[in-house]
This record gives C-alpha cells, structure tokens and sequence, in this order.
C-alpha cells in the first residue's frame, strides 16, 4: 500500500472514531438529561395528582374517553 494512502486511511480511521466518540459522549449528556426532565415532571404531576386528587381523577378518565374514541 502506498505510503501516502496508508496515511490517507490511517488520518480517516482516526475521525471516525473521533466522530463516533463524540456522538457517544454528546448521546450520554442527551440521555442525562432527558432522564432527569422526565423525573422532574413526574414529581411535578406526582405532586398535583396529591394537591388535587378529584381533578386528577376526572382529567384522566375524560383523557381515556378521548384516547377510547380515537382509537375505534
């Protein structure tokens, strides 16, 4: 294989797995914070659900009369 091309595909293995660690680490950090949104919002509806509880109650059963009628 020619020097140079060796080089050529060498340099380019190197940016990919550059490239690819990189999308890793930026997916781990996506993941992070996604995970702690998602907890943030169930404490918030967890939190609700207790302050009101009646309301809760119906909001989800319209909810699934809504969900019921679109699904037929």
């Amino acid at each position: 294989m020619d020097v140079s091309l060796k080089s050529g595909v060498d340099s380019a293995t190197r940016a990919a797995r550059n490239a690819v660690e990189t999308i890793g680490e930026q997916t781990h950090r996506l993941q992070e914070d996604l995970t702690a949104r998602g907890r943030r919002s169930a404490e918030v509806v967890r939190h609700q659900v207790e302050e009101r509880p009646i309301t809760s109650i119906l909001l989800a059963f319209c909810l699934g009369l809504v969900i019921g009628r679109i699904a037929r």
